[in-house]
């Protein structure tokens, strides 16, 4: 329903334009303001789709409150018509077109000029919209672009660049290595190996979604049996950090889902809960029903989310400065994936974190009996 603001000093004039919109089309959302400050605010609260603008008015005249609206950017883009009885001249006329009205029209206005200029502002607002709508959709790729990027040369590089360098520490002096040193140098090279593996899948899975190549075949799935999974694929990283895990999950809790994304999405969780969780620590992980879904948690007790990061979770276009804190490096690209991945699967993700104390993340998905 298009909405028109309609500025006039004078209450009859606006009953007047009124009545004529009405006739125009019934479908109108008609708003009123009497002088230009209070128009000003009307648009930025209302966002009209047009407003038809009085010149002489108080308070603050038609060519005073068009600028305003001009210079704001929530109201730049609302096309003005200027109307007057008295400003009539083409240097007038200039001076409306020059501060950013899209037109003129002189009272008394008939009718049918009325309709001819309402009809082209409108379908011009349309067009601000959809382009203002292009260029948002268009700085958000961009954004994502560059973050994508900055991921492959930056975080990418990091595991291959300490693999590199311990391979060739190693081929230099492997024959001067104690079983105990080489053994250690064999890890660190097993875990950059691995660290750079999980991050392109990662990548690849991520790209898939945004092209739509993915392949989803959900289905029947035993929650326990892919905790399970998971739990056993981190058992090392796990034993390395003598890190406990307390679970509090009940077999047979089926849910609908496709599998390899689910077991993507505990994965993620699980290796973020392990890195923020200090050596000696706990991580907490369970599944409880409620209102037909499967609700998981997953508990660190690490350093927690700064109120400034929290906000930037699941956003691929912010650099957030917590997965760099106390020597942690991440690039943020596995929750952004496991909110799409749990989206895809009619889930959700959501969390709660306090600074030094640690964070638990909660997603949910439909149990299968409800969702098939």
């Amino acid at each position: 329903m298009p909405r028109i603001l309609l500025v006039d000093d004078r209450e009859s004039n606006l009953d007047i334009l009124a009545i004529m919109l009405s006739s125009l089309d019934a479908n109108l959302l008609v708003l009123m303001s009497q002088n230009g400050l209070e128009a000003y605010h009307t648009a930025v609260k209302t966002q009209p789709d047009l407003i038809l603008m009085d010149w002489q008015m108080p308070v603050m005249d038609g060519i005073e409150a068009t600028r305003k609206l001009k210079n704001d950017p929530l109201t730049t883009d609302i096309p003005v018509i200027m109307t007057t009885g008295v400003m009539m001249t083409a240097d007038h006329l200039s001076m409306a077109l020059q501060v950013g009205a899209v037109d003129f029209l002189r009272k008394p206005i008939s009718g049918v000029e009325l309709a001819a200029r309402i009809n082209s502002a409108l379908r011009l607002s349309k067009s601000y919209k959809e382009i203002k709508k292009q260029r948002e959709e268009l700085e958000i790729l961009n954004r994502t672009k560059d973050k994508f990027f900055n991921i492959i040369a930056r975080d990418l590089k990091d595991p291959f660049n300490a693999m590199i360098g311990l391979s060739d520490l190693m081929m230099r002096r492997i024959d001067v290595m104690d079983t105990r040193r080489l053994k250690a140098f064999v890890q660190l090279l097993n875990e950059s190996s691995q660290m750079g593996y999980n991050l392109l899948e990662n990548l690849m899975q991520w790209a898939k979604l945004q092209t739509n190549e993915v392949d989803f075949q959900p289905r029947r799935i035993d929650l326990s049996t892919i905790i399970q999974s998971s739990l056993d694929m981190i058992a090392r990283v796990i034993n390395d950090k003598q890190v406990r895990n307390v679970s509090d999950v009940e077999s047979e809790i089926f849910v609908f889902a496709d599998e390899n994304m689910l077991n993507l999405v505990y994965r993620n969780l699980l290796s973020n809960a392990i890195k923020f969780t200090p050596s000696g620590s706990t991580i907490d992980l369970g599944v409880r029903l409620e209102n037909g879904r499967a609700i998981s948690w997953i508990t660190d007790h690490g350093m927690g989310i700064s109120p400034d990061d929290q906000n930037k979770l699941f956003r691929i276009d912010i650099k957030r400065s917590t997965l760099e804190g106390q020597g942690q490096k991440g690039s943020g690209l596995g929750l952004i994936l496991v909110k799409e991945l749990l989206l895809m699967n009619k889930g959700r993700i959501w969390f709660e974190s306090q600074k030094g104390i640690g964070s638990t993340f909660y997603f949910d998905l439909p149990l299968a009996i409800s969702a098939q």
